[in-house]
This record gives structure tokens, C-alpha cells and sequence, in this order.
């Protein structure tokens, strides 16, 4: 659970292939690492939570005597900006590039984009840029662990260098 945010992750087991006996990964990266996290179904409690959230507050947009569209204005931007917490998303990795799946659509990057990258328990974030900068949040991407943090971050160490730990990546 990230104590920032109190959001639990779920994920199915990650698939790697490529492994060498004793689990190891080749030094080839000739593999690929695929997993999905889906936090509202590792705690369904608090997806009820913020599911009800989600409705009262536009209730309480009516209530406070506002036009419906503003109602369903808050409504849509709650709904929305708490996809990734609803609705699972994928993440793979492979020899070339990042796939990323979600509801809201596909993002594909590839690895030769990515400079640096930053972790901490529960994230990796995959910079653009040599050292921290704030547009790490818009030209970047933040990938949640799914139960296979060391996987992941052996398979990022191959593919990227500069690695900063400890610095916060989900803020």
C-alpha cells in the first residue's frame, strides 16, 4: 500500500520470457515483461469508497443549487481522471519499446526515447531527460509495480540508464 496515496495494487503474474535456468534474465534483453494492475480490485472497499465519492459529489453540486451541467461536468472529470483506478491497465515490455494499455487507449514509446528513469515501492518512472526535471510528469511515464518490482527494474536497468532512488515519482 503507497502511504501517499493509500492505493493498494493488484496485478496478474507477471509473464517474462527469454529467462535463462535459475530464473536470471539473458543479458541479450531478448525478453519481454507483461502485467496488469487493476487497484480497484485488490481493495474493493475503497473502490466503494471512492465510487460513492464519484456520486455524492455531484449530488452535492445540486444541492448547493448549481446548474446540472456543472454536476455533470464533475461527475466526467472524477470519472475520468480516476480511470486508471477503476479500470485495468497493461504494461509490457519488450525488446524495443514500453507498451502501455489502458482505458483510455495505447501508449507505445520506445526505449531509446528514455534517459533516466526514478523509482520508489510502488512506481518507475521512465524520464525523458537525463537528470529530474518537471516535465518528467508530462513527457515521461509512470509505470505502477504490479508484485514484480525487481523484474521490472532489472529490465528497465538494461534498457536505460541513470537510475535516481528514493526521489518521489507519483507526485
Amino acid at each position: 500500500m503507497n502511504p501517499l496515496t493509500g492505493l493498494t495494487l493488484a496485478c496478474s503474474e507477471p509473464r517474462l520470457s527469454g529467462r535463462e535456468e535459475g530464473g536470471a534474465l539473458p543479458d541479450n534483453h531478448a525478453q519481454e515483461l507483461t502485467w496488469t494492475v487493476h487497484p480497484a480490485r485488490r481493495n474493493p472497499a475503497q473502490a466503494v469508497a471512492v465510487g460513492l465519492v464519484v456520486i455524492l459529489v455531484p449530488i452535492a453540486i445540486l444541492q448547493a443549487g448549481l446548474q446540472p451541467i456543472f454536476a455533470i461536468l464533475g461527475f466526467l472529470l472524477l470519472a475520468a481522471s480516476l480511470g486508471s483506478f477503476f479500470f485495468p491497465t497493461t504494461v509490457r515490455f519488450d525488446e524495443n519499446s514500453v507498451t502501455v494499455r489502458s482505458l483510455w487507449g495505447k501508449k507505445q514509446r520506445q526505449w531509446n526515447r528514455f534517459r533516466s528513469f526514478r523509482y520508489d515501492s510502488e512506481h518507475v518512472r521512465l524520464c525523458t531527460f537525463g537528470h529530474a526535471t518537471r516535465l518528467d510528469h508530462f513527457r515521461g511515464l509512470l509505470l505502477r509495480f504490479g508484485g514484480n518490482r525487481k523484474q521490472v527494474l532489472q529490465f528497465v536497468r538494461g534498457k536505460v540508464a541513470s537510475p535516481s532512488r528514493g526521489e518521489a515519482v507519483g507526485s
